[in-house]
């Protein structure tokens, strides 16, 4: 599988001239004798350094206390300065100029002595907090994204400015084919109303809207169950759900007041309900049966009471697409925090990051949890870049939680499909598509993948299969695929 992205390219000598640390020339030259050194990290003015104010990595404490007293000091500096000395073949009689005409240019240093200089936690990797200069830079060399600096992306960084080039062009090449495939499907319709953002490595790389705007919110069904799943994860974070927790003991006796009072259902638990395995269906939701609720409030009992109807649980433990999974949860999720769904979800995931545009349809919102928010094509993908990062939060840890089998490595879990190897989560995608039978068809899907990539598309009067068709070549053409 062949893997895009933007991968580190910056010349070496580069981050030594950003970071100041070229090493030719002795101590002295530089304003570091022995005496200074202890001065700079001796808070206690004895005279020499203890471990406890040392601020920097344990490793070069150790390097430097050759005695092993647990103490630094001047004489201990200077018989360091000078094994460094010698080890680079310098004297203090030789002037700086002379050793730069010798070597004709500064010396370069080398990615572990770069981990040494910087990483005063040593942990062997640099963190945010470690580098001397901007988050661009920092970013740049945080090849994946990760937080930190490790020696593989600092040795990446002997690459030439060229490659920074062919990446770049590489970039913009699954852009634009990325946009063309959303146009051929779009642009000739006059009656469909869409929009596209894409974004890659956490930047905003294009945004295209036709016959709406991008910042319009949209209608997105069923991807609204990733945003249930966000919903959850910080409910769980605040000790209002957990994963394991079951509908009898959250309802009580309401369970017979809303379908659920047979012994198996209240035995369902919150993971199950997320990862669509808590054995209830078949989906009423998918055949109009809710027909004439189209354009009401959002009801859960509504869709809870049709639970009552089945003779008990379909296959528990097997995944089965429904969205009263979802309806059920939610009325958990009100049960246990005392706010309705709408307004939790609202303060505990959108208005966090920055999503001002989300909220129930008013002719979906029936569907709530399952399928009725709406929302900006652009506040889609800033959801998506945020919960379904394969590398941070929520997206990095869906492994972790309750997880149905749609089919071979496609897993579903937390109100998202993805692709894992081992705990590693490679791509996150949700799709929804909602048909009142009337002529009124409202669609959209997220997908991001490990490697930076995301895409957010929502559209209207587009046929299941059309939008299908989409989602699968943006996941084709962003994984490589054949």
């Amino acid at each position: 599988m062949r893997r895009f992205g933007v991968f580190l390219t910056a010349m070496l000598p580069a981050i030594v001239i950003v970071l100041g640390l070229h090493v030719s020339g002795n101590a002295a030259a530089q304003g570091r004798t022995p005496e200074s050194a202890v001065k700079k990290h001796d808070k206690n003015g004895d005279g020499r350094v203890s471990r406890d104010e040392w601020t920097r990595s344990p490793n070069v404490f150790k390097r430097i206390d050759k005695n092993g007293d647990g103490f630094l000091t001047a004489d201990d500096f200077a018989k360091f300065f000078a094994a460094r000395r010698a080890k680079r073949g310098d004297s203090d009689q030789q002037p700086e100029k002379s050793r730069e005409k010798q070597d004709g240019q500064k010396k370069q240093i080398s990615p572990d002595e770069i981990i040494t200089k910087l990483d005063r936690d040593g942990d062997g990797k640099i963190a945010r907090a470690e580098w001397r200069r901007d988050d661009k830079n920092f970013k740049r060399r945080d090849a994946d994204g990760d937080g930190f600096i490790t020696r593989e992306e600092l040795t990446a960084g002997k690459s030439s400015t060229n490659g920074d080039q062919a990446k770049k062009s590489d970039t913009n090449g699954i852009k634009a084919k990325l946009l063309g495939i959303w146009k051929v499907a779009v642009e000739q319709r006059s009656f469909v109303k869409s929009a596209i953002v894409l974004a890659h490595r956490g930047k905003i790389v294009a945004q295209e809207a036709i016959r709406v705007g991008a910042a319009t919110p949209m209608h997105v069904a069923s991807v609204s169950k990733s945003f249930t799943g966000a919903c959850a994860y910080e409910a769980m974070k605040q000790g209002v759900l957990s994963e394991d927790m079951k509908l009898g003991d959250i309802f009580g006796a309401r369970l017979e007041g809303i379908g659920l009072d047979d012994a198996a259902r209240a035995n369902i638990s919150i993971g199950a309900l997320l990862s669509q395995t808590a054995g209830i269906g078949p989906d009423r939701t998918q055949n109009g049966a809710y027909s004439s609720y189209y354009g009401s409030a959002a009801s859960q009992d509504k869709i809870i009471a049709q639970t009552a109807l089945r003779a008990g649980p379909h296959k528990p433990g097997k995944y089965y697409y429904t969205k009263e999974n979802f309806s059920i949860f939610a009325e958990a999720l009100e049960t246990r925090s005392g706010k309705s769904y709408e307004l939790y979800c609202t303060e505990a995931v959108f208005r966090p990051i920055g999503v001002n545009s989300a909220r129930l349809s008013d002719y979906w919102g029936f569907f709530a949890s399952g399928g009725g928010w709406q929302i900006s094509t652009l506040d889609l993908a800033k959801f998506a870049m945020h919960y379904a990062n394969p590398r941070q939060g929520l997206g990095a840890e869906l492994s972790r939680f309750a997880s149905g089998t749609i089919k071979g490595k496609l897993k579903y879990g937390m109100g998202m499909a993805y692709r894992s190897k081992g705990e590693k989560i490679g791509a996150i995608t949700h799709s929804g598509y909602l048909n009142d039978g009337k002529g009124r068809r409202d669609a959209g899907f997220f997908f991001s993948s490990r490697d930076g990539w995301v895409a957010a598309l929502t559209a209207t009067e587009l046929m299941p299969k059309e939008m299908q068709k989409l989602q699968n070549d943006f996941m084709k053409m962003i994984l490589g695929r054949s």
